[in-house]
């Protein structure tokens, strides 16, 4: 296979400015990150959000649960059993949030604190925050 001079360079210019291009989206990915978390970053890039510094004022549902007795319930568990009950908890209550667009801001001990309504704005956000809560009480016999 022969190309043209003017053709391999027209290609590997080409080639140059994808790099370049990729390069600068994966900085921008990278310095979202120092910040944000990253599924909050994938969901705002997922919905074609710009990274903008700065804070809003956002009408938001906040939730935030402990497990009712946790430590009377571990207290008499080994310390590998009880990190395993916390896990499965987890795991399976950030699906729920994950599932009716929710974001786990964060673990506090046996607590989850998580948002509705933003960063990507949801004017449902009330109602997915009580089914949310509703499946995630359905849910707990699973665990």
């Amino acid at each position: 296979l022969t190309m043209e001079p003017n053709t391999m360079e027209r290609s590997c210019a080409e080639i140059r400015m994808i790099q370049r291009i990729f390069n600068n989206m994966k900085k921008a990915i990278k310095s979202w990150g120092k910040y944000v978390p990253w599924p909050v970053v994938q969901i705002l890039l997922n919905a074609g959000v710009d990274a903008k510094p700065g804070v809003r004022t956002r009408e938001v549902s906040i939730y935030f649960s402990d497990i009712a007795g946790f430590t009377s319930i571990v207290e008499n568990l080994p310390p590998e059993k009880s990190l395993l009950l916390l896990s499965r908890y987890f795991n399976e209550m950030s699906k729920v949030i994950d599932e009716n667009q929710g974001i786990v801001i964060e673990f506090i001990g046996d607590a989850i604190f998580a948002v509705f309504g933003a960063p990507v704005k949801n004017p449902e956000h009330p109602t997915a925050c009580v089914k949310a809560a509703m499946a995630m009480l359905a849910s707990l016999d699973k665990i």
